[in-house]
């Protein structure tokens, strides 16, 4: 699976960066019955200036008919899906 991660105006550290390694190799896993070269994740982080919010972009893009789905969460929401 090729993925692309961005942060913008911060310096991630590295235990996030490792945490968002872990998670992106269990979503390798949950995807190996499409070919790799056809699955595509992009993760952008973006931290708020003015306040301490970051917004969370995460797209994966799978081979299929399906039409492209979208679910957005608010911050404060905690969610365990």
């Amino acid at each position: 699976m090729n993925h692309n991660v961005e942060f913008q105006n911060f310096e991630v550290d590295q235990p996030i960066r490792g945490l968002i390694d872990t998670l992106i190799r269990k979503l390798e896993k949950k995807a190996k019955r499409f070919p790799p070269d056809e699955v595509f994740l992009r993760l952008m982080v973006e931290e708020n200036p003015a306040r301490t919010l970051y917004n969370v972009s995460l797209t994966m893009e799978i081979p299929g008919e399906a039409p492209a789905t979208a679910k957005i969460l608010p911050a404060k929401e905690e969610r365990h899906d």
